[in-house]
């Protein structure tokens, strides 16, 4: 028997089973960026996940400076399951602040935040 196809084999399942095994959805990008200095605002704060996430355990909120909620509180996931995103009221020059909580489809919870700024 030769043990290189063997031990080739093994590393071949143990990736594959290491992959499956933590489907965990990490944020790809957001729109807009993190930090981003936006000359026009947004009407929309969407955020692009890895694997795809759970929309009844999934938000978005967005503050501005004051700490008002400036979304319009309709947080939805995609058809794809993999974009989570709310509608913003309109929004003057300022900081804002972006909170997002998600699940993924294998339960694991992560969340985060980040700002954005409208130019005057």
């Amino acid at each position: 028997m030769d043990y290189r196809i063997t031990r080739f084999g093994l590393a071949v399942f143990l990736a594959l089973s290491a992959s499956s095994a933590f489907p965990h959805s990490i944020i790809i990008r957001s729109n807009p960026l993190a930090d981003a200095i936006l000359q026009t605002a947004p009407r929309e704060v969407a955020i692009f996940f890895s694997e795809r996430i759970q929309a009844a355990r999934s938000s978005i909120v967005v503050e501005d400076a004051n700490g008002s909620r400036v979304d319009n509180g309709d947080s939805s996931v995609d058809a794809n399951g993999r974009v989570l995103r709310v509608s913003l009221k309109n929004l003057s020059g300022g900081a804002y602040n972006v909170t997002w909580r998600a699940q993924s489809v294998d339960t694991h919870s992560s969340e985060g935040r980040y700002s954005f700024r409208v130019q005057q």
